[in-house]
């Protein structure tokens, strides 16, 4: 099972988000984070290496396919936002590329960021792969990254229970988006019951009651009513 979920900004940047230092990180959070490295830069590059395991993952991935989400029908939104080249971010994009970059046929403006791109590129440049190379970021800092209200469409795919503060992640987010921007949500639910809590697996993402919840071990945060008044959230079930 997977859940969608669809985060839309909905008031005014100067009513809503007021400018923050960046955020302080829990020390033994970011040490269990940190421990994750190794392991999924290892993923990724055990998947490059061999010629046979990366032609199937381009198989399935949609680099160079039209944009699809689930029950999200991008063509019409940034047809509808009647902004000329709006800005599509992959946040937390890894390697899959997982995000088609095409809408109605034409290219249009996506980064991706990771703050694990220096390693990522390495894969890259040492199989001379010709793929989009990754800019580094965090989720947490996107502020730091993007102007205040430049994005159009932010899109995170299992990645947002892998940072180290996920509900920072949505906040600098709604920073980041204009008013009718949209933070795009996939992820498979409770990914860190299922694996135990090791490396970047840290926090889980569900669906309670037609809720969106993060949740772990110390604490669980209705995402609906910390964003009350600043943003509407929409939970898509999959089975």
């Amino acid at each position: 099972m997977k859940e969608s979920e669809n985060i839309q900004s909905s008031k005014a940047h100067e009513n809503t988000v007021e400018s923050e230092p960046m955020p302080v990180f829990d020390v033994d959070l970011s040490r269990r984070w940190i421990s994750g490295i190794p392991y999924e830069v290892a993923f990724w590059r055990s998947y490059y290496s061999n010629r046979s395991s990366r032609k199937a993952l381009m198989s399935w991935s949609e680099y160079g396919k039209e944009c699809k989400l689930d029950d999200f029908d991008v063509k019409a939104f940034v047809d509808g936002l009647g902004i000329e080249d709006p800005l599509i971010v992959d946040v937390g994009c890894a390697l899959s590329y997982v995000l088609g970059n095409r809408i109605g046929g034409r290219q249009y403006k996506l980064e991706y960021l990771d703050p694990l791109a220096p390693y990522y590129n390495d894969i890259l440049d040492d199989y001379s792969l010709p793929y989009p190379r990754i800019t580094f970021g965090m989720g947490e800092t996107l502020g730091l990254h993007y102007r205040e209200g430049s994005v159009s469409l932010l899109h995170i795919r299992n990645a947002l229970d892998h940072s180290v503060r996920p509900m920072t992640v949505v906040w600098q987010a709604l920073i980041c988006l204009h008013i009718g921007g949209v933070l795009y949500l996939n992820h498979k639910p409770n990914e860190a019951e299922h694996e135990a809590y090791l490396g970047f697996h840290q926090y889980n993402v569900d669906c309670r009651d037609g809720r969106l919840v993060i949740w772990n071990r110390e604490e669980r945060i209705d995402v609906g009513d910390e964003l009350n008044g600043y943003a509407s959230v929409k939970v898509v079930g999959h089975g």
